[in-house]
């Protein structure tokens, strides 16, 4: 891939995240809507076309490298270490699953009162660790794939059994926003592997509806969880009535 495919294709992609339109970008460059469809496509634009764009954009050119450079790359999970730091770290943890449900750093400063400048360092954190890319004016580019989940039995797991389980299965679920589903019965191994393939799909979507109302006011979002498990388990009780007393 030529250098300037780069730089046109690390551009596309911060147009998306500023929210600029086609049209934006062609009123800028003095230059008709199809014009630039067709150059973006191609990821063919003259320097002084990349510059003035990058000027634009509120980025650099050297930004714009490194964006394009990182751009085939995304994380599906975090490491031990980095796990073990975010459990160590309640204002970290809540910085990164807040930028992972799409939320601003702004968003983030206003609902949890938190003051800006530990907000922009957590983020540091986050950048350092290949999840986002911090831009300028403290927007962020997520760099996690659809999947993105955390270690099995890691620290942000055990976190959430011991610190969090309790009071999210505290409810009597009987609320609008709330649903509980408890299903038990006999199936073969094949068929728990099959199923548990399909709830790794269901989590697949939680993400992408994250990233869908990420572009919804913040006022309209709520703080949701979603918890998908199955194991072979039965419930000892049962095999004990048969050893009871008569």
């Amino acid at each position: 891939m030529k250098q300037s495919e780069g730089l046109v294709g690390a551009i596309k992609a911060e147009i998306k995240v500023q929210g600029y339109t086609y049209s934006d970008i062609a009123k800028e460059l003095n230059c008709s809507e199809r014009t630039i469809k067709r150059q973006l496509a191609e990821g063919s634009m003259t320097l002084d076309r990349i510059e003035r764009l990058s000027d634009f954009l509120n980025t650099t050119i050297a930004d714009l490298a490194i964006a394009a450079e990182r751009s085939g790359f995304h994380k599906d999970q975090l490491t031990r270490d980095q796990e073990n730091e975010l459990a160590e770290d309640l204002t970290l943890l809540m910085v990164a699953v807040s930028v992972l449900s799409g939320m601003t750093l702004d968003e983030v400063v206003d609902r949890y009162k938190i003051p800006q400048n530990v907000g922009f360092q957590k983020l540091a954190i986050l950048d350092r660790w290949g999840i986002l890319d911090l831009l300028p004016g403290n927007r962020v580019r997520l760099r996690v794939t659809p999947n993105f989940n955390w270690i099995k039995n890691g620290p942000i797991q055990q976190f959430f059994q011991k610190s969090v389980e309790q009071t999210f299965f505290s409810s009597r679920f009987d609320k609008k926003h709330e649903e509980l589903i408890v299903l038990n019965g006999i199936m073969t191994d094949a068929s728990n592997l099959a199923l548990q393939e399909r709830l790794k799909e269901v989590a697949k979507e939680f993400n992408q509806t994250l990233r869908t109302d990420s572009k919804k006011p913040i006022k309209e979002r709520n703080g949701t969880t979603m918890v998908l498990a199955v194991r072979k388990w039965q419930f000892a009780g049962f095999d004990n009535i048969g050893k009871q007393k008569k």
